[in-house]
């Protein structure tokens, strides 16, 4: 018998396929191994064109903000700071105490800023896995 708990999960990234590179790619495998353990998994994220805003399954919610990202394979910081201040006010409104067990917060900018803003508001416990870029991912 399985005792093990089923753990509702926030990631925080502002890279996921279609989407950058090895970040993206890690969260994605991230989620699907959190998914097949029995675990729940939302995705907040960067919208970009011909993606869909929000996509859900019975484990898996994706959530793609508008920011100012141009392009699928880089990032600058004025992007990245459009993406932390959308999820910000994303989060603000629409995540409350309860709704998640824990946060992982892909690169100390810009996810762990949200994450930090999460952790005094709601008191949700977070970590962030890698601080900086993923080179190695393929």
């Amino acid at each position: 018998m399985n005792t093990t708990k089923s753990l509702k999960i926030l990631i925080l990234n502002y890279e996921y396929p279609p989407l950058g590179g090895g970040a993206g790619i890690m969260t994605k495998r991230l989620a699907e191994g959190f998914i097949e353990q029995g675990h729940s998994v939302t995705v907040i994220t960067t919208a970009f064109p011909n993606v869909e805003d929000v996509t859900s399954n019975d484990q898996l919610t994706i959530i793609r903000l508008k920011a100012r990202r141009k392009r699928k394979d880089r990032s600058n910081p004025r992007e990245m700071n459009s993406w932390m201040q959308a999820a910000r006010k994303y989060c603000k409104t629409s995540i409350k105490k309860g709704d998640f067990d824990i946060c992982l917060a892909n690169f100390t900018l810009p996810g762990g800023v949200v994450a930090l803003d999460l952790k005094k508001r709601v008191n949700l416990p977070y970590v962030i896995p890698h601080g900086h870029d993923i080179p190695w991912f393929s």
